[in-house]
C-alpha cells in the first residue's frame, strides 16, 4: 500500500515536470496576448466531464478554470462551475486554424477545484481548430489521501 502510494506520489510530480515543460514549449511563441490571437485564428470546442468514484458520480459544483501562460502572463480563457450533471459544455478556445492545427495544437492548462475533493495535478488540453475534445476529470474526496 505505501508503495503503491509513493509511486502515484512519483507519477504525479512527474506529469507536473511534464506539464511544465509542455507550457514552457507552447509560450515560446508568443510574447503577447494579441500576437496569440493573431496566430490562433481557428476555434475548438471543449467539454469538461468531472466525476468521483471510478466515473461513476458525477461531481456538481466543481469550479473549472482554464488558462494558459503568454509571455509571463497566466491567460484565463474560461472560468465557471460544473452542472448538475458534473459537465462544462461548449468552451470556446483559440486554437489554430485548419491548415496548420495538423502540425501542432495549442495547449491550455485545465485546473479544478471543489470544497470537498482534491484534484492532485492538473490537466492538460489540446485544442485544434473544428474539433470538439472531450476531457474527463477524477477527483477523490479529501479525506481518501
Amino acid at each position: 500500500m505505501y508503495l503503491n502510494k509513493l509511486q502515484n506520489t512519483v507519477l504525479n510530480i512527474g506529469q507536473i515536470l511534464i506539464i511544465k515543460s509542455e507550457i514552457e514549449q507552447d509560450v515560446t511563441s508568443y510574447d503577447t496576448y494579441a500576437s496569440f490571437l493573431e496566430n490562433n485564428k481557428g476555434k475548438g470546442i471543449l467539454k469538461i466531464r468531472v466525476f468521483t468514484a471510478n466515473k461513476v458520480l458525477p461531481l456538481k459544483n466543481v469550479h473549472i478554470v482554464i488558462s494558459k501562460v503568454i509571455g509571463t502572463d497566466k491567460v484565463i480563457f474560461f472560468e465557471g462551475d460544473t452542472n448538475d450533471s458534473g459537465v462544462v459544455n461548449e468552451i470556446e478556445l483559440p486554437a489554430l486554424s485548419k491548415f496548420t492545427s495538423l502540425v501542432k495544437e495549442v495547449i491550455y492548462l485545465a485546473e479544478c477545484y471543489h470544497q470537498n475533493y482534491i484534484k492532485e495535478t492538473p490537466s492538460i488540453v489540446s485544442m485544434y481548430d473544428g474539433i470538439k475534445s472531450i476531457l474527463e476529470i477524477e477527483m477523490i474526496p479529501k479525506g481518501d489521501n
